[in-house]
């Protein structure tokens, strides 16, 4: 599942000045990470559930609009994928910060 989120991102950010966005881009690719490792010891649906809830709650704060997306991820490697691949493009814009 690839979608672009790259406007959204330069959207979300502009919203602040440099420091702030660098700080706030810090703590993203933070978050993303630490979705990715939880995601890799997920073992039930319960599991599974509560780590997709957190990377919701994230794509609401960005203002990225994944709810259908997101009812089609049903497995742990789904999700990993689909934050790796939002992990790429908010690595991919920072030298736009």
């Amino acid at each position: 599942m690839r979608i672009d989120i790259s406007d959204n991102l330069r959207h979300f950010f502009t919203r602040y000045n440099e420091e702030r966005r660098l700080s706030l881009w810090q703590a993203l690719l933070d978050e993303l990470v630490s979705i990715k490792v939880q995601a890799q010891f997920v073992e039930s649906d319960e599991q599974l559930n509560a780590v997709k809830h957190k990377f919701k709650g994230i794509c609401r704060y960005l203002a990225i609009e994944f709810d259908m997306q997101m009812a089609q991820i049903i497995s742990a490697e789904q999700l990993l994928d689909v934050v790796g691949h939002i992990y790429e493009q908010v690595v991919a814009i920072k030298d736009e910060l």
